[in-house]
């Protein structure tokens, strides 16, 4: 989820109070499956669709992209410093 937020916000999401927002912890079950239900799963199938590809391949996609972004990145990164790397990621891949 982090890699696909990271990817909109500041492009298609004004990031204006949300530098240091957190997504909701994966052991705080109802928020974390809210998120996933109300969004990311939407989002996933919306995007495989677009592509012509499986929604388990974007997710993959998403995983490994969220790890070279994260290891990249400071400790104390922002999510404007996350969709610059991110970013930058894909279009080293392209």
């Amino acid at each position: 989820m982090t890699a696909t937020i990271g990817l909109n916000a500041g492009t298609f999401w004004s990031t204006d109070g949300l530098e240091h927002a957190h997504l909701p912890r994966r052991n705080s079950t109802i928020s974390y499956w809210q998120l996933y239900s109300d969004w990311f799963r939407d989002t996933i199938l919306l995007t495989a669709h677009k592509s012509a590809t499986r929604p388990v391949q974007v997710e993959r996609a998403l995983y490994c992209l969220h790890d070279l972004a994260r290891d990249a990145l400071p400790e104390d990164w922002t999510c404007s410093d996350y969709h610059a790397e991110a970013v930058r990621q894909v279009d080293a891949r392209k």
